[in-house]
């Protein structure tokens, strides 16, 4: 059973490495994620079965400008981001370990918002829409 989930792994880990190198992402030690021409990207998911830790710099998404969808499922990030792009529509992370989000995050486009079991006590500039 061990063996055939490591060659599962294994065999995940090359998939995503191919399909980083299309699209410009680097996976080095099967966690650490850098990205070159951060501009142009829309939509991140990082989406694990179980928690998995990833090793991303503060700013990670600061070039991030277009990026439209962050979804973030049992994924450790070991920094919390400075900064999320104010075109984000869709921020789904639940259980996200964030006190706050960054002061610069102006939620006006965000359309779906999914923070359940998080420790954000508070969003700065959110209407509550009762129907």
């Amino acid at each position: 059973m061990a063996a055939a989930r490591m060659d599962k792994l294994l065999e995940w880990k090359e998939a995503l490495t191919k399909a980083a190198r299309l699209s410009g992402w680097h996976l080095d030690n099967g966690s650490q994620l850098q990205r070159w021409g951060t501009d142009e990207i829309e939509a991140i998911m990082l989406d694990f079965h179980e928690p998995e830790e990833m090793h991303l710099s503060a700013k990670a998404f600061k070039k991030m400008k277009r990026l439209r969808i962050l979804i973030i499922r049992n994924a450790l990030l070991t920094v919390a981001p400075v900064y999320l792009s104010n075109e984000l529509r869709w921020l789904e992370w639940p259980g996200c370990p964030l006190l706050s989000l960054p002061s610069t995050f102006h939620a006006r486009k965000l359309l779906v918002l999914n923070m359940q079991h998080s420790f954000i006590s508070h969003f700065e500039g959110f209407k509550v829409l009762n129907y």
